[in-house]
């Protein structure tokens, strides 16, 4: 099955174009907020922000998210491509695992935080990070590299990276607070704004 083709409606499997329309049942009332229209809207709107980030993943993890999430292969037919044709249980677990570690990794706040900043938006601090920093930040928390992988490559020592580390999470914890406080800043002058109206 062409997975880029036209979506296939149940009307266009009934009536050739040539057929003449048939006229129209009785439209059954579908309230605007339907649970099962909402769900798909939510499912959609989360699939989307997933593939949207997963952009700055490494290739291998970002084409996993677009084989789950764009193209909707489960997560068998995913460890039969990765695997061979009869991919084992523990296979398929560990390509489940695997997947799961991606998205929690891509709605972790920290993957934003550390996107935003090294493209120097939104008034993140940009300037205190090092050369050595912005790579920290950018393999530790978008690339999900470990701490030894990276200190081994950038040829430094371990203590070093995890250094670097603490102090993203703590430009991270810095702005995390601010936001709480011009979140509540904002919802307690909306409520005065509203009693005083």
């Amino acid at each position: 099955m062409d997975r880029h083709a036209e979506p296939t409606t149940l009307q266009s499997l009934i009536q050739s174009p040539h057929d003449a329309p048939a006229p129209a049942p009785d439209p059954i009332p579908v309230s605007p907020g339907d649970p099962a229209d909402l769900r798909r809207k939510r499912r959609r709107a989360f699939a989307d922000r997933l593939l949207a980030l997963s952009v700055y993943l490494p290739d291998h993890d970002r084409t996993l998210v677009e084989a789950s999430y764009r193209d909707a292969l489960r997560v068998v037919e995913l460890a039969a491509l990765v695997h061979g044709r009869s991919p084992t249980d523990t296979q398929v677990r560990a390509m489940r695992r695997r997947i799961r570690m991606l998205v929690r990794r891509l709605l972790n706040p920290r993957f934003e935080f550390v996107l935003r900043a090294l493209v120097n938006t939104e008034g993140i601090p940009r300037a205190p990070w090092s050369p050595l920093r912005a790579r920290v930040a950018r393999e530790f928390f978008l690339q999900g590299r470990t701490m030894r992988a990276i200190a081994f490559d950038a040829r430094v020592s371990f203590y070093l990276i995890r250094r670097h580390r603490d102090a993203v999470e703590g430009l991270f914890d810095m702005h995390a607070k601010r936001s709480r406080a011009r979140a509540q800043d904002d919802a307690q002058s909306h409520a005065e704004t509203r009693a005083h109206a």
